[in-house]
């Protein structure tokens, strides 16, 4: 008997930009002996802070045709500065501003949309938590995942969120590190809070249960954690009321809590309506919280204000710095921006480095020597009072003889959440080692927290133990797959821990175990790329596909529709489909 299911709505934003300001980079060989079949980058978009730095990484396949691939690469220089070859870019946020970095290889091409936000990152260098899915709406007696990020924060510190939930009639959450795994018992409003150690502020999400046909009514701004300069300009903000229907300015109450973690006196506050000035007064934290009688819960708003010394920066050479063998390696930067640097005293510069099991740091002053223990990537910071923003550059450690790993590689699995039951079968799961070679997939490490919950057996590695091997790799675009097969013994949750000795941070998958006598259906999930960029003139050949309850056949009835035809067209059918761009600007496809 053929199942009923309500199919869910997944949109593509497609960026497409011409930019005034540009540059590009070209990176590769003078011929391509082995053609190159596709370029991705390892973000599709990314958000930096004035002076913040990250590293792409492209991923070209095959393999053998990275070689002598000719990559260029495009971006407004304005905005964003680069520092690109075949393997992938470095990039470091200049100002506030969105571009589009395209690396293209052929006729093949990868874009990551990345934005450049000016909420100061040396005020405090201070640790915040976000996440993608402020608001959640869902049924009852369904489940939905959230994952939240530590924003400044180092990758050892993601283990260590806390999650709690206020009213656990309405909804539960399950949770192992970023992951949390949302249980909608009954109709009504809860909410989420994530706490971190080393964070100032929590987290809180809005978990509405209701009936699909109804709407959740909350507030809503575009940012939540406000970074301003004592005496510096002025910030104008905005609230909406989601599905508040003829609200329109009234009703909203803004007030500036007093409390340990908020001090009125900090800044000056003028509301009405929806809009509301904030004006910087003295250093210190205050929280706005603004409230409407339609909305379940207020919303706060985070205001911090400081006082900058002088509009001087941090200067090096180059954002990024490599570090090989046994050889130290010497780096320094100077300050610049005013013609008073030289009354600043050099011996306040402070250093520090990500990741020390990486590399031993020895500085003086404006020079550091930096000392490889391990291969990897990580970041240096430096930063000096009399300097607006610190500087960070990424640290290239290789041919590490001791104790050697291979930052580069990192596992995927096709599942990171499983339902299961007592007394069904056992279930499949496949893990992927990125940058894998063959013979690697014997190593993997499989083990469980819960071991009576479920028991887990695989055709690849060991399970319960972990390995102790000192290897040495270098990074490429190589893949194995390894099995495992987990079957449910009673009710309850465990977490299967997947690690290998080529990667650094273990990947997790949470199991929740029901009862025998439980019943529960896949929902229809439209899988597929969330943003894709474009040049005008182009066109991209983009796939989805159904996961959950779905058969065969269901794939026919894949309906795709343009918001904008100006700005891109669609032309296809079922599961594949022809984006070509007719324009400039941004626009949804509806799937």
């Amino acid at each position: 008997m053929r199942r009923n299911y309500a199919l869910g709505i997944g949109a593509l934003a497609l960026i497409l930009t011409l930019m005034a300001a540009s540059c590009s980079l070209f990176a590769g060989g003078s011929s391509d002996s082995v053609k190159v079949e596709s370029l991705s980058f390892s973000k599709t978009t990314l958000s930096l802070g004035i002076g913040g730095i990250e590293y792409l990484q492209l991923t070209i396949k095959p393999a053998d045709a990275k070689k002598n691939a000719k990559v260029s690469y495009s971006y407004d220089d304005t905005v964003i500065s680069v520092e690109a070859d075949s393997s992938g870019a470095t990039v470091s946020g200049l100002r506030n501003g969105s571009t589009v970095l395209l690396a293209k290889a052929g006729k093949h091409s990868a874009a990551c949309v990345i934005e450049v936000t000016g909420i100061d990152p040396v005020a405090e260098r201070a640790p915040y938590i976000s996440t993608t899915t402020p608001v959640v709406e869902i049924e009852a007696g369904t489940t939905k995942k959230i994952i939240v990020s530590l924003s400044q924060g180092s990758s050892s510190e993601m283990s260590r969120f806390n999650w709690s939930i206020d009213k656990s009639s309405i909804a539960t959450v399950e949770a192992s590190g970023q992951n949390g795994v949302i249980t909608a018992r009954q109709n009504g409003v809860a909410r989420i809070t994530v706490t971190h150690p080393t964070c100032t502020y929590p987290l809180e999400v809005l978990v509405f249960v209701k009936p699909d046909n109804e709407k959740a009514v909350y507030l809503t701004t575009s940012q939540n954690i406000i970074s301003l300069v004592r005496d510096g300009a002025k910030k104008n903000i905005s609230v909406s009321l989601v599905n508040g229907e003829d609200a329109g300015q009234n009703g909203f109450t803004w007030d500036v809590i007093n409390s340990a973690e908020s001090s009125p006196s900090v800044i000056s506050l003028m509301a009405n309506g929806t809009n509301a000035e904030i004006s910087p007064m003295q250093d210190g934290r205050a929280v706005i919280r603004v409230s409407h009688p339609k909305a379940m819960y207020p919303l706060d708003i985070k205001v911090r204000v400081v006082t900058l010394i002088e509009n001087v920066y941090i200067d090096a050479a180059s954002t990024r710095v490599a570090v090989s063998g046994t050889i130290p390696t010497n780096f320094s930067v100077s300050l610049k921006g005013s013609n008073r640097v030289n009354e600043a005293n050099p011996a306040d510069f402070i250093w520090s480095i990500e990741n020390p099991d990486l590399c031993d740091i020895s500085a003086y002053q404006n020079e550091v020597v930096i000392t490889g223990k391990r291969n990897g990537i990580t970041k240096l910071y430096v930063s000096h009072p009399a300097a607006k923003y610190p500087k960070e550059v990424m640290v290239f450690v290789q041919d590490q003889t001791e104790g050697a790993v291979h930052t580069g590689a990192y596992i995927t699995t096709t599942q990171n959440y499983i339902r299961t039951k007592v007394g069904m079968d056992e279930t499949e799961l496949l893990a992927t080692l990125i940058g894998g070679d063959p013979g690697d997939e014997a190593n993997f490490v499989w083990s469980v927290d819960n071991p009576e919950i479920i028991s887990l057996r695989t055709t690849n590695g060991t399970t319960g133990i972990k390995a102790n091997r000192s290897m040495k790799f270098s990074i490429m675009q190589k893949r194995v797959d390894g099995t495992a097969y987990i079957e449910p013994l009673k009710e309850g949750t465990a977490v299967i821990y997947l690690s290998h000795p080529k990667i650094l941070t273990p990947t997790e998958v949470l199991v929740k175990v029901y009862p025998e006598y439980a019943s529960f259906e896949e929902p229809l999930v439209i899988q597929g790329e969330s943003i894709i960029g474009l040049v005008r003139g182009t066109n991209y050949t983009t796939t989805v596909h159904l996961q959950g309850n779905a058969a065969a056949t269901d794939e026919a009835g894949l309906s795709w529709k343009s918001e904008n035809n100006s700005v891109v067209t669609v032309s296809g059918s079922g599961r594949e489909q022809l984006i070509t761009a007719t324009g400039n600007g941004q626009t949804f496809v509806v799937i």
